[in-house]
């Protein structure tokens, strides 16, 4: 059975099953062993961690980084992604998913769902992805044309790969065509991801604001009102 590679993941529950696997193949360590291993004073503790039931405390990380053989970087990645999954508050929850990709690309180590969250967190991208399947596509440089605030042919180059490797878009004759109209992610990434996006296109509304006429944006607002179960019944559309 191969070692597990820890920037493979996102969940450090996750990440202890499968190392739990691994080590009762390599030496036949059992979860009591390991708990006790560690130094926990309950036999089931590790087990409970892996479910969910409890969460892992940071000040047993170098004795799991030693029992796994963790190196430096690997143990200030697996730091990260605890305090990811153990965050409650969507603001720093968002930093901590950011410095794991920050950790997976000095690693060189890229996976879908990092992609996804550039699709989702960066504005340009699902702008690109509509123009370049839109019937007056002509070429890179015309979707430069289209696009306001400017962006760079190297954006649109990398947008358009992403695209690629998300099998969003494919090559055709005449340019791109669409191979799926929606995209799907699990929703602890989506959710976080949609904060960033949405605090992008309010920054670019306002940029609009301040340096177009009127003639060229368009913005409206609406207010109303509604019960709770309502609102519910909206959001869910």
């Amino acid at each position: 059975m191969q070692k597990p590679n820890i920037f493979e993941y996102i969940s450090y529950r996750e990440f202890f099953l499968e190392v739990a696997d691994y080590l009762k193949a390599l030496n036949g360590m059992s979860f009591r062993q390991i708990s006790s291993t560690l130094g926990f004073s309950s036999p089931n503790y590790w087990q409970q961690i892996c479910k969910g039931d409890r969460s892992f405390n940071l000040k047993h990380i170098d004795a799991f980084s030693e029992l796994f053989e963790l190196s430096k970087t690997e143990q200030d990645f697996l730091s990260t992604i605890v305090k990811f999954e153990n965050e409650k508050t969507p603001k720093f929850k968002l930093k901590f998913l950011h410095e794991i990709q920050e950790h997976r690309k000095r690693e060189n180590i890229l996976t879908l769902e990092d992609d996804l969250l550039e699709f989702f967190s960066t504005w340009y991208m699902p702008v690109v992805w509509e123009l370049s399947v839109h019937p007056l596509f002509e070429d890179i440089d015309w979707i430069i044309q289209q696009v306001r605030p400017k962006i760079t042919r190297s954006q649109v180059k990398s947008a358009l790969n992403k695209l690629q490797k998300l099998n969003l878009i494919q090559s055709s004759k005449n340019g791109w065509t669409r191979t799926h109209h929606s995209i799907k992610t699990s929703s602890k990434i989506k959710s976080l991801a949609a904060i960033d996006y949405h605090k992008s296109m309010l920054a670019k509304a306002e940029f609009a604001l301040e340096n177009y006429d009127s003639s060229q944006r368009k913005l409206m607002s609406l207010m109303i009102g509604a019960s709770e179960e309502k609102m519910t019944e909206i959001s869910s559309r």
